[in-house]
């Protein structure tokens, strides 16, 4: 028998599949007046009845909610032991990603999905089987979610227990990472980072300061986490906390920030828990090198980071030719003719910059600048701002004039 808390989760699970159905395939049938008609065309329940239970208003019998499966190709189904499993597991996740034992975590998930084989068409238990396939991947070759499970995820992550929320929301910013800035605001609408007990959601609340501006009480943050994480040894998550600290401290203080370097490269040489991080742990020393304009070091790091992965590929190319820049230097061919695939579209946009960069004149590439690239950057974009600024400033000593440098850091506060 289904429980009411079942029915509940069945009321945002439907409601959501008809309407990804319906914007998604086109099929009228989905339109919420249709889908609820028998073979015979007949209502199987009053347009106030079925409303109010998608907009979770409402609980209903339970063959009302079998026929709406059925239109999806599902059943309904009540599974104590699978819950249980399912709690034990989620636990086991939970404790290894606090942990960031991510080969332990992505063992954990592939010994329970061939006992999950049976739920991939019971409504609600299926959606542990692709996000566990998700969470599998990235655990074990740092591949994110796509956008339809991104979607997915927000507008149903209320359905499931708390400390799977927290997992969930986990996973969801880091996709939002790579992705446009309405995609973090639309997850900081739906769940607080800060009230979150998970030691990973906290570690993200430190990012979150420093894009909110509130670099203090970011800094705070990351002091508070410091202390507990040497105690209990959890050094896979001092080593990510150390990335934020040091970028943080970029900011601020050039030496503390060097200290933090070299004491997270330290820890990643000493310990294996990053093992599978360790290209981030590049790309974040090597762009935090060029924010300190210690330009070789940048580049050291930044090329290791290729050498390990094809992940920000394009971002890499176009730091590394911006460091050859500042050094006066002759930018490789070799980090000219980056593939686009291997950006986003603002990514490409800066790379494009610097592709044909030595093909214009010092006006011409201030207007490049000016015209094609800044303003298709994000708030989040800070690292780029501050390229783009150093390169309006060596094209303003070249030219001998300032007028659009000076302008570029009133107007964007750098």
């Amino acid at each position: 028998m289904i429980h009411d808390g079942l029915k509940e989760k069945y009321n945002v699970l439907i409601a959501y599949e008809r309407k990804f159905r319906l914007k998604h395939y086109n099929d009228g049938n989905y339109q919420q007046q249709y889908f609820y008609l028998n073979e015979q065309g007949a209502s199987i329940c009053s347009s106030s009845t079925f409303c109010r239970m998608e907009k979770n208003e409402l609980l209903v019998e339970e063959n009302l909610y079998a026929f709406a499966a059925t239109k999806f190709g599902k059943k309904v189904a009540y599974l104590p032991r699978i819950d249980q499993l399912l709690q034990d597991t989620i636990q086991r996740i939970y404790t290894c990603m606090e942990r960031l034992e991510e080969t332990t975590a992505a063992n954990v998930i592939q010994s329970v999905l061939p006992k999950l084989e049976s739920c991939k068409d019971v409504l609600y238990y299926e959606e542990y089987v692709w996000q566990f396939e998700m969470m599998r991947d990235y655990f074990s070759s740092s591949k994110t979610m796509d956008e339809l499970q991104f979607q997915r995820i927000c507008h149903t992550f209320q359905i499931y227990p708390s400390n799977y929320q927290d997992i969930l929301m986990r996973f969801a910013y880091l996709y939002s990472n790579i992705q446009e800035m309405s995609k973090k605001e639309m997850i900081l609408q739906l769940y607080d980072f800060k009230k979150s007990k998970f030691l990973c959601n906290q570690i993200c609340c430190v990012q979150i300061e420093c894009l909110q501006k509130d670099h203090y009480q970011a800094l705070l943050r990351c002091q508070s986490l410091e202390e507990p994480l040497l105690k209990t040894k959890n050094y896979g998550q001092l080593l990510t906390l150390y990335i934020h600290m040091f970028y943080l401290l970029a900011y601020m203080d050039k030496k503390a920030s060097i200290h933090y370097i070299e004491t997270a490269l330290g820890l990643a040489v000493e310990h294996d828990y990053y093992k599978n991080r360790l290209f981030m742990l590049y790309i974040n020393v090597g762009s935090t090198y060029l924010l300190l304009k210690e330009y070789e070091k940048s580049i050291e790091n930044l090329k290791k980071c290729c050498e390990l992965t094809d992940n920000m590929k394009m971002r890499n190319y176009l730091c590394i030719c911006h460091c050859y820049r500042m050094l006066h230097m002759e930018l490789p061919q070799e980090y000219k003719t980056c593939p686009a695939e291997f950006g986003d579209a603002i990514d490409q946009s800066v790379y494009a910059y610097f592709q044909s960069v030595d093909d214009r004149k010092g006006e011409q590439n201030k207007r490049f600048i000016l015209h094609k690239v800044v303003k298709k950057l994000q708030k989040s974009d800070d690292l780029y701002f501050r390229i783009l600024k150093d390169e309006l400033h060596l094209l303003a000593i070249k030219t001998n004039r300032f007028k659009d440098y000076v302008n570029f850091v009133d107007e964007y506060g750098l």
